[in-house]
């Protein structure tokens, strides 16, 4: 059972926005070598690895880094 008095914040991982209360926010992760991403409300408990976005623009550029990381070969 969580503490109903733990407060949990949470940074974008792109531009620092600190998540209020809008639930457009993000989680991408990289698994087996795939760029997943879904609404932050349906991802559950965010691991080290998970970089939490706060919209689509976010989104789009870590999506666009991950794609030149494919492409580098990295």
């Amino acid at each position: 059972m969580t503490n109903p008095h733990t407060v949990i914040t949470v940074k974008c991982a792109s531009c620092q926005t600190i998540k209020q209360e809008a639930n457009h926010w993000f989680v991408a992760s990289t698994i087996h070598g795939k760029f997943i991403s879904e609404p932050m409300e349906t991802w559950g408990e965010l691991a080290a690895t998970d970089l939490p976005l706060c919209g689509e623009a976010c989104a789009q550029k870590e999506f666009g880094k991950w794609l030149a990381k494919i492409k580098n070969g990295k």
